[in-house]
């Protein structure tokens, strides 16, 4: 990636005492305390004056930094204390709390940086639910409050946290995102622009930014409110969907104070109902809503396909030729060069290339709607995202004229069943839809699909393959831990007919775990305080310990009969205690929710939750 040396960094404040703490891959470490003004300010601009390093932290931009540019400036630990608390509990901006030492935080920013909470594209959360989300074997929390007075004897129990803690949590987050740390690295190489610390978004801003020379700086004004006007191809034949239309052209879309355009009255809770199809439409795009608990199999002469229109919004904005009102028409040419430059890179299967190029394509979208972006156009962004929504409908009409079943809708696609009879059919509405609007379409064929609703489901792919979405989705970055190996196993039954509790006694333990992050004062473990992220897994224990808030003592949801796993070992055995029934339940439970308890065995039906009673209502007599 680079002739530098990693270093992963993090800080420690304390009332009366900070730390510096930091690790190369390699494994060298530094530790240096500040217990009085200029203890081991030398050794930590060594460290910066190096031009050795690249640092890597976690929030390092709005924390780290400032804190060590007053290590650099040889502050003592109470002025250090009173800058992290102004960042942490007054949210005052790094550029603002470093004044007083300006020079000595330019210093710090000149080192090379990743800052991870950038890079994650997962909804922000703490370091340790990252980990727990990573299933990091030991997930530590800090031993001493942030405004504790620490004792020399206390320093190792800091040390042990922050080195061996947070930094080893640090360093698994970089592992597992590599991919989009060397993707920034790429496109901060081939655009001349550092991006290791940029969004999506901000790299596609970026992009435009220095590819249009946009050296002006730009007052943004949000209107009052903005209209829509739709391409001149949207036609329905239904005369719901054309009312619909209709409503959406004579609107006015508000805007609010954070420059994003609030839902109108006539798009709120609004369900279009088309023949036997539900959807839900707004401003975040379409939803199907008749697709509920309900299981498909392609056999008999059924084929079931996943249509998806390919890199829809850029196709959008290039067949509406939407340019920001801060540009000009070289916006567009440029938006062009880019796309046609994917189109390419995937025709040569040039993954790398389109991931860049991907990404500034993409993250576009984003900045349209940020007042605080160059290419802010609310207008824009509220034609892309009404005008996908019609064109679905539009799509999902002329696919219903040739006999197809729409399953599913989102965003950007579809799921179609049809008879094999009518494979032609449906290949000629989508060739001459890409022909005489200009949409290209992708699809997938499934032997099966087992939907919760549109945003929960599994797919099998003919070659047995899996495709999961949300709840059933695999483990990742974005979700917390809930005892995947139910899912798992789940998927292993639709797509091969294991039975599932074949594949829970044969889980990997990380897969049976739960976890989530406990807000304030941080959990309770009977009378045990194990922090604000906890960690557990379902025990036949009879008696378990209870997972209460600290300070108010009300349980935390669904720990019930759980039991607290703050460490472990990834390859070690099963807790002895380990409730596989539980988990096997939980299976059936899912199975039942995707519509397909038909195909259980009668062993496994008698697995199935019981329909709750429905209570009496008291007609005010004794019995």
């Amino acid at each position: 990636m680079s002739e530098k040396e990693l270093l992963f960094v993090d800080t420690e404040t304390y009332s009366n005492k900070a730390f510096f703490g930091a690790r190369t891959e390699s494994g060298r470490e530094f530790r240096y305390w500040v217990r009085y003004a200029g203890e081991n300010t030398d050794n930590i601009r060594e460290i910066i004056n190096s031009k050795q390093f690249i640092f890597v932290t976690f929030n390092g931009i709005y924390f780290d930094l400032p804190v060590i540019g007053a290590m650099y400036a040889g502050k003592d630990p109470e002025y250090i204390k009173r800058v992290a608390n102004q960042i942490i509990q007054h949210e005052v901006k790094p550029w603002v709390v470093t004044k007083e030492f300006e020079l000595a935080y330019k210093k710090v920013q000149q080192v090379g940086h990743i800052d991870l909470m950038r890079v994650v594209t997962a909804p922000a959360v703490g370091l340790k639910m990252y980990g727990a989300r990573m299933h990091a074997p030991n997930i530590m929390e800090n031993p001493f409050h942030h405004e504790a007075t620490i004792k020399d004897e206390d320093e190792p129990a800091v040390e042990r946290y922050c080195v061996e803690g947070d930094l080893d949590l640090t360093q698994r987050l970089f592992q597992d995102l590599i991919k989009p740390i060397e993707l920034r690295v790429t496109m901060s190489h081939e655009y001349g622009i550092d991006m290791r610390c940029k969004t999506d978004a901000q790299m596609a801003e970026a992009v435009f930014v220095k590819r249009l020379q946009l050296t002006k700086k730009y007052t943004t004004r949000v209107p009052e409110s903005v209209r829509y006007s739709p391409p001149d191809y949207l036609k329905f034949k239904n005369p719901v969907l054309q009312a619909i239309l209709e409503q959406a052209k004579e609107a006015e879309y508000f805007l609010n104070d954070t420059g994003h355009i609030e839902l109108p009255a006539f798009l709120h809770n609004r369900i279009v109902e088309v023949g036997k199809c539900k959807y839900k439409m707004g401003i975040g795009g379409l939803h199907s809503a008749h697709d509920k608990k309900i299981c498909y199999i392609a056999e008999d002469g059924w084929i079931i396909d996943d249509i998806d229109a390919t890199s829809y919004y850029p196709t959008i904005i290039l067949l509406g030729s939407l340019v920001p009102k801060n540009l000009g028409a070289e916006f567009l040419q440029e938006y062009r060069i880019i796309y046609n430059r994917r189109l390419e890179a995937k025709r040569l299967k040039d993954q790398s290339s389109m991931d860049v190029l991907r990404i500034a394509l993409n993250g576009t979208y984003g900045k349209l709607t940020d007042k605080f972006s160059p290419l802010y156009s609310p207008d824009l962004g509220l034609y892309i995202v009404l005008t996908g929504q019609f064109t679905l409908l539009q799509v999902a009409e002329l696919l219903e004229e040739v006999g197809c079943e729409i399953l599913s809708a989102n965003t950007d696609g579809m799921m179609i069943r049809y008879r094999v009879e009518d494979k032609e059919k449906v290949a000629q509405v989508l060739s001459d839809y890409t022909k005489n609007v200009g949409y290209v379409f992708e699809q997938t064929q499934y032997r099966c699909v087992a939907m919760k609703d549109v945003n929960n489901y599994f797919a099998v792919k003919m070659d047995r393959t899996l495709k999961t979405k949300g709840l059933y989705a695999k483990q990742d970055l974005r979700k917390n831990p809930s005892g995947m190996i139910s899912a798992l196993a789940v998927g292993e039954w639709l797509a091969h007919g294991t039975p599932v509790a074949k594949t829970i006694m044969e889980g990997k333990l990380k897969d049976f775990l739960f976890a989530r992050n406990v807000k304030k004062l941080g959990c309770m473990y009977g009378d045990e305080w194990i922090g604000n992220t906890v960690r557990w897994y379902k025990t036949t224990n009879p008696s378990p310990r209870s997972f209460t808030y600290r300070g108010g003592g009300a349980k935390i949801a669904r720990t019930d009969n759980g039991a607290a796993l703050m460490s472990f070992d990834p390859a070690g055995a099963h807790p002895s205690d380990l409730d596989y029934e539980a988990y096997t339940r939980e299976a059936i439970r899912i199975i039942q929710d995707v519509g397909a308890a038909k195909f259980l065995t009668a062993d496994e039906a008698l697995l199935l939750p019981q329909p709750k009673r429905r209570k009496k209502k008291s007609n005010g007599t004794s019995p």
